[in-house]
């Protein structure tokens, strides 16, 4: 973790460093002024909300002299939730940070920045990005009208569970809250998924039309408390490490913008995505603390059954290159890079896929 963290920083403060480069350009009082509103994803108590995003506000603030302000919403506040991108491509609100799963119906491309028993750590999830995942996601992004400026990389994704589930055994006949990728994978070992919206998963996990739940990391479930009705963590994670939380601003806004304030943006956003990792990994240790206190209790499957994961794990990388020809460009890109480190031997020229036009 000191590494990934060390490789983080260094990103971080290298973005940083711009600041005083753009700021020293000409005064803002003799420019043209931009307001934009942008809506969140997250929560307000959300490390990505409260910390990284309203970073991102203040730091296009600095670095544009004042010349970009950026009102700041919470996820649903302006449209809902899932309508973030597309409202973004239509004009509806400036700017949005969304799931990048949310577009996934339209561009299936979006599926693979998601995958189970996927990237290990943020070191392997941006070396796909840089391996072409980025192209294939912004020209995603593009066709929807939306400028992606940038995409965050999370951390961890257990399973939360009212039940201690102690082998793959046990995954049969439960009942998991989750979506996308991670519910074609539960389905592999045998549970059954239900999807509700994030906002009722605790009373559902309290009053059991759920056992178990996916989401996020430690500090994102103890902002949620679910773990006051799941008192069970299961690894190893269903995904280790993600880049799936989006930075987009409407196309024709960011292609009118003068180029200075086009790379403001995207120079912001570009620290917004190691400072999520960072945020999150250090919200984590404190986390963890409030929920062990609460009598939460950690399970790590056998080795066997970890094995069977990575098992079941192939099949859904296959369904998810099935999807179209981008889908299979990125899947390709990310088990290929998957397999140079030696984390599985799958191959994807050499399983029978039927790409979907």
């Amino acid at each position: 973790m000191s590494n990934r963290i060390v490789l983080a920083c260094f990103v971080l403060l290298t973005v940083l460093a711009s600041v005083s480069i753009w700021a020293t350009s000409t005064p803002a009082a003799t420019q043209p002024q931009y307001k934009f509103r942008m809506q969140s994803i997250y929560t307000p108590g959300e490390t990505g909300f409260k910390g990284t995003l309203t970073n991102f506000v203040k730091r296009v603030k600095a670095m544009s002299g004042g010349r970009i302000e950026i009102e700041l919403f919470s996820g649903g506040t302006l449209v809902p939730s899932i309508d973030t991108t597309a409202a973004v491509g239509k004009g509806t609100i400036d700017m949005g940070s969304a799931s990048a799963a949310y577009i996934s119906g339209v561009e299936p491309v979006a599926f693979t920045t998601l995958i189970p028993q996927g990237p290990r750590n943020a070191e392997d999830v941006m070396m796909i990005w840089k391996r072409g995942l980025g192209d294939l996601m912004s020209a995603a992004y593009d066709r929807q009208g939306a400028k992606l400026l940038g995409m965050m990389i999370v951390s961890d994704m257990p399973l939360y569970s009212r039940k201690p589930v102690r082998t793959l055994a046990d995954f049969k006949g439960l009942k998991i809250r989750t979506h996308s990728a991670m519910a074609l994978f539960t389905e592999q070992l045998g549970a059954s998924n239900v999807f509700i919206p994030g906002g009722e998963v605790y009373m559902a996990l309290s009053n059991g039309t759920v056992d178990a739940a996916t989401w996020g990391n430690y500090a994102t479930m103890v902002d949620k408390k679910w773990y006051e009705v799941a008192k069970y963590v299961i690894l190893p994670q269903i995904i280790y490490m993600f880049q799936n939380d989006d930075i987009t601003i409407n196309k024709e806004t960011f292609n009118k913008l003068p180029d200075d304030l086009k790379g403001i943006l995207q120079s912001a956003a570009e620290a917004a995505t190691w400072e999520l990792v960072q945020g999150n990994m250090l919200a984590n240790d404190a986390a963890w603390k409030t929920m062990e206190s609460a009598g939460v209790k950690i399970i790590n499957l056998p080795p066997a059954d970890v094995g069977k994961m990575i098992e079941a794990a192939k099949v859904v990388w296959d369904t998810l290159a099935s999807r179209g020809k981008d889908a299979y460009a990125g899947m390709k890109i990310t088990t290929d890079y998957l397999r140079f480190k030696g984390y599985t031997d799958y191959d994807i020229t050499k399983r029978s896929i039927t790409v979907k036009q």
